[in-house]
C-alpha cells in the first residue's frame, strides 16, 4: 500500500516539478538545475526573488501534504518500526531464527540461505531510506523558484486512504498476524482443505422438482 501510495505520489511530485510541463526545467534548456551557466553553484539559493531570506515563509498545505505523504512512504518502505514494514521484516526474521517455533536452545540455525535473506532484508530497508530520503531533499527541501502546487481533493483522497490503512495495518498488527499465519498453515496443509471439500454434503437444487432423478448427459453431447 505504500508503494502504491508513492506511485501516485510520483506523478503529483513530477507534475509540480516540472509546473505542468511534460519535460523537466533543466531538460528544456541546457542549464543544469542548481547551477549556472558556467556549472557553478548558484548564488543565493536560500533567498527568494526579492532577496528576502526563506525563513519564516508559510508552507502551501498542498506541498506540505506531498512533503509528509512521501516521508510517510519512505518509512513504511524502509521499515522502520514500529510501521508495518518493520512489522512485516521482524515477522520474517522471527521466522528464520526460529524455525517451526523451535527455540534458539535447540541449535538449529538459519543456514547459509537464511542468513543471506536477513542481511538482503536489513540492508534493503538501509538502501530504500538513504535513497529516498536524497530524492526527498531534491524534491521537497532544495526546491527553489517553484510555485505552489496545485493538487484536487481527488487526487489527495486516495494517498491519504492508502497511508491510512497503513496506519490501520499498525493498530491491528496482531489480527493481521493472527490471519497471515492462519492463511499459512492452510496453505502447508492442503488436505485438511481437500477433506472439508470432500466430506462437505452436496446442496440440493432448489429448482428440482420433488423425486425428480438428475438429468443425465447426452451421449454425443459435453459431459
Amino acid at each position: 500500500m505504500a508503494i502504491s501510495a508513492l506511485f501516485l505520489l510520483s506523478d503529483l511530485i513530477d507534475r509540480w516539478r516540472n509546473d505542468g510541463s511534460n519535460l523537466a526545467p533543466h531538460k528544456q534548456t541546457d542549464d543544469a538545475p542548481f547551477l549556472s551557466a558556467d556549472l557553478q553553484p548558484a548564488q543565493a539559493i536560500n533567498l527568494d526573488d526579492k532577496e528576502q531570506a526563506l525563513i519564516g515563509k508559510v508552507i502551501p498545505a498542498a506541498t506540505a501534504f506531498l512533503g509528509l505523504a512521501f516521508m510517510g512512504c519512505t518509512l513504511v518502505i524502509a521499515g522502520l518500526p514500529p510501521l508495518p514494514g518493520f512489522v512485516g521484516k521482524f515477522a520474517m526474521v522471527h521466522a528464520l531464527l526460529n524455525p517451526l517455533g523451535i527455540g534458539a536452545g535447540q541449535g538449529l540455525q538459519p543456514g547459509p540461505a537464511g542468513w543471506t535473506l536477513i542481511a538482503l532484508l536489513v540492508g534493503s530497508g538501509l538502501l530504500a531510506l538513504l535513497a529516498l530520503t536524497r530524492v526527498g531533499i531534491r524534491h521537497f527541501w532544495a526546491a527553489q523558484g517553484r510555485s505552489a502546487p496545485q493538487l484536487l481533493v481527488l487526487e489527495g483522497l486516495p494517498i491519504a486512504l492508502l497511508l491510512t490503512a497503513c496506519g490501520v495495518l499498525v493498530w491491528q498488527a496482531g489480527a493481521v498476524m493472527r490471519y497471515t499465519q492462519a492463511t499459512a498453515d492452510a496453505l502447508h496443509t492442503p488436505s485438511i482443505y481437500v477433506q472439508s471439500v470432500m466430506t462437505a454434503r452436496p446442496v440440493p437444487n432448489p429448482n428440482a422438482k420433488p423425486g425428480a432423478q438428475p438429468e443425465k448427459p447426452d451421449a454425443g453431447g459435453p459431459p
